[in-house]
């Protein structure tokens, strides 16, 4: 705050980007939380037909690497079945 300059000599840096999903491009198109993530079922369909969400902008996503990839491993199987025929919902999600 002082403008004052130091050197730490370190290994590696890990850039912490926050916890604010990215939803501002979809954001009036698809159900959000409280928190701005979009809202999934378990196959993680959002509230548009044909619109998967996965990783952090998940709501009730763990926020690690980890589960980003298992959801989007699922994501993309969700998104196949769809592709394939395997339609949406009835109740429209």
């Amino acid at each position: 705050a002082g403008g004052e300059v130091s050197e730490i000599a370190v290994d590696g840096v890990y850039v912490y980007v926050g916890l604010s999903p990215n939803t501002g491009l979809v954001g009036d198109k698809l159900a959000l939380d409280a928190l701005g993530a979009v809202i999934t079922d378990n196959r993680l369909r959002s509230s548009a037909r044909g619109i998967f969400a996965a990783g952090s902008v998940r709501a009730a996503s763990s926020g690690q690497a980890a589960g980003a990839a298992g959801d989007g491993a699922l994501a993309a199987l969700a998104a196949h079945e769809f592709l394939a025929g395997g339609g949406w919902p009835v109740d429209g999600r």
